[in-house]
């Protein structure tokens, strides 16, 4: 069991959500993805990823989205033998 983090991306060129398909066909960060990019995922060091229908995935260039934290929940509880 892990976090669970609920998030969503701004693209602030727009200050939408961003139009994932236009990105993967006119920016050349994404270039060799896919033309269908369903969506966003996060590291645990904060990355922000993207990650075609192919499985192909991408780091996102610094400052390029902005991201909002809505919910986090910790579903995590120690290991065997170990207190919190």
């Amino acid at each position: 069991m892990g976090a669970v983090v609920k998030f969503i991306v701004i693209d602030p060129r727009t200050e939408r959500y961003p139009n994932m398909k236009e990105i993967a066909l006119s920016e050349r960060w994404a270039e060799g993805m896919g033309d269908s990019l369903p969506g966003f995922a996060l590291t645990e060091n904060g990355l922000l990823l993207v990650i075609d229908t192919d499985g192909n995935v991408c780091t996102t260039p610094d400052n390029r989205f902005i991201v909002q934290v809505e919910q986090t929940r910790c579903a995590a509880r120690p290991a065997e033998g170990l207190e919190w």
